[in-house]
């Protein structure tokens, strides 16, 4: 078969997948979601705790326990309660973190009481879910941008096609929970600036308030939108009340809606947003450390350099994304012959300046680029005018032209990420892309110590009687007991947590090599493990790169 013969059969089926599609929009658009549904709901179940977690769910509880005293009473909830140990939230660090999405699941967890191995997978299995709600937005985004379906359907399989945003979709519920409203916030935005009524104008107020509440930032494109908003209606003159009306009322939803669902605000409003604004400035309460191309930086004492965050964004995500968001801005900067080009430069303009400050200021970052997940959809955007650009473009050749490059390309991409993700699953959050894999071993892995849950879960199944076991650092440490909290009672009873100071008189040893050689350089801990004294008992590897290791104790080495 020659290769114009193949082409056309390719063109042949592709054409009756599309003429499918054309008679059954609807129904395989449902049916796509519906799968991208499934499929991530049943991922869920696969992925550990992560560090965070405990503390978030907290953070909820406490919200959720401040608003039942002042609506319900002081004592609604029973001696038995998860409330009756929960701090207060007058003088609670963490009261600029809000968890509004979160609510229903802190309801559902004092009402339902689930077992502690159903706390994990209920916890992940809702952060998937309120996530699923940013990539149906992105689609609709896009799909209004772009004006066709193809590129909404495109934008999802992007976000599914990057191994960290999709790990992170199914158990992050701060930075991919605030993406998804930001996207949120966007689209009604659009809607509301396009074509002004009083119902977008509401909606854009509680996406918008729901965004503030998980982080203040959430205000950030609603604002740019406004900005741009108020210079057009000033060039057209059309000082009209329909035009004019929408912004009042979306912006006393947003601030209505937040102080309701920001029981921090109760309190006292002036000093929330005080706290919040010089917090989010610059997060000086973490005091930990990032590895970056091998040397360990403290904010305290050795700040990131300045390239920091662009170059781990460079590195984690997909080289032919990356390629694609920089072909969209030179396609846009060069064509600017679309429709909606005020929103492509407001998109690149809430992409820049976040970075660019953390650029200039040198803010406190870690844990990779998490915070600034809520750039990867406005990013994805940006590479699907790109991508729009090509496969539109007029072809000046039968085979080789752009049009069907971008296609090969594309096919290209998703096919190697979803690939490499099924392979890697469920550790898809330590991802580098292809040119960057030897920088892996150099940066944070595993910072969340998800792999510990899977890594005590090895030595239950391995070690029928009961044993102890230690973690060899303070924060793997922690995430051994929220992993030892999440077997069930038989295996509970069958194992002895001791602290990571007692850490060599234990029969298992708990490693995460990032955070024990942290550490050991910063001199946590005086006494260094003496490995000779174990044996390899589980390593869990991406890409030759151990990202946790069980080690147990050899016989004959006494505790």
């Amino acid at each position: 078969m020659t290769v114009k013969e193949a082409l056309s059969k390719t063109k042949t089926a592709a054409k009756l997948a599309g003429d499918f599609y054309i008679r059954h929009t609807k129904a395989c658009i449902c049916a796509f979601f519906a799968l991208v549904f499934v499929f991530g709901f049943i991922a869920a179940f696969d992925y550990g705790i992560n560090y965070d977690s405990p503390s978030e769910h907290e953070i909820t509880m406490v919200n959720v326990k401040y608003i039942g005293e002042k609506l319900l009473g002081e004592h609604f909830y029973s001696d038995q309660s998860y409330f009756r140990n929960v701090p207060s939230l007058e003088n609670y660090k963490e009261r600029d973190h809000g968890k509004a999405m979160f609510y229903p699941y802190a309801v559902f967890k004092e009402l339902v009481r689930p077992s502690a191995p159903t706390l994990r997978t209920s916890m992940n299995a809702y952060t998937f879910c309120v996530n699923f709600i940013g990539i149906i937005f992105i689609y609709l985004v896009a799909v209004r941008l772009l004006k066709r379906r193809r590129y909404g359907i495109l934008a999802v399989l992007l976000w599914l096609a990057s191994p960290r945003i999709f790990a992170d979709t199914i158990y992050n519920e701060k930075d991919m929970v605030f993406a998804g409203l930001v996207m949120a916030s966007v689209y009604f935005s659009i809607r509301v600036l396009e074509k002004p009524n009083l119902r977008d104008a509401v909606l854009l107020g509680i996406s918008a308030a729901f965004a503030c509440n998980a982080r203040i930032l959430g205000l950030a494109f609603p604002a740019l939108a406004l900005i741009y908003y108020i210079i057009k209606l000033i060039k057209s003159r059309q000082w009209k009340l329909k035009s004019i009306l929408p912004i009042p009322v979306a912006l006393l939803t947003c601030f209505t809606v937040f102080c309701l669902i920001t029981p921090a605000t109760w309190i006292s409003i002036t000093d929330y947003f005080t706290y919040t604004f010089t917090a989010s400035a610059d997060f000086s309460r973490w005091h930990g450390s990032v590895r970056y191309f091998g040397e360990l930086y403290n904010n305290d004492t050795n700040p990131l350099p300045w390239h920091y965050l662009p170059v781990i964004i460079l590195m984690t995500t997909p080289i032919l994304i990356c390629a694609a968001i920089a072909f969209g801005i030179f396609a846009f900067w060069r064509d600017r012959r679309e429709e909606n080009q005020a929103w492509f430069i407001l998109l690149q303009i809430f992409v820049v300046l976040p970075i660019a400050f953390v650029m200039i200021k040198g803010s406190n970052i870690y844990n990779g680029w998490r915070h600034f997940y809520f750039l990867f959809p406005p990013m994805i955007l940006i590479a699907l005018y790109g991508i729009k650009y090509l496969l539109e473009s007029k072809p000046k050749a039968v085979i080789f032209n752009r049009r069907n490059i971008a296609v090969g390309l594309i096919v290209l991409q998703l096919t190697s990420s979803l690939g490499w993700g099924a392979v890697n699953h469920p550790y898809e959050y330590v991802f580098f892309n292809l040119p960057f894999k030897f920088a892996a071993k150099e940066c944070d892995l595993d910072y969340w110590n998800l792999s510990a849950y899977d890594a005590l879960t090895f030595c239950v199944e391995k070690d029928k009687g009961s044993f102890t076991i230690s973690a060899g650092d303070t924060h793997s440490d922690y995430a051994l007991s929220a992993a030892f909290f999440c077997q069930d009672e038989a295996a509970q009873n069958r194992i002895s947590v001791l602290p990571y100071t007692y850490a060599e008189e234990a029969e298992y040893l708990l490693i995460n090599p990032f955070y024990y050689n942290e550490m050991q350089e910063l001199g946590r801990k005086y006494t260094p493990i003496d490995f000779s004294k174990y044996s390899l008992f589980k390593q869990i590897k991406v890409d030759g790169n151990a990202i946790m290791s069980v080690y147990k104790k050899l016989q004959g080495e006494s505790n």
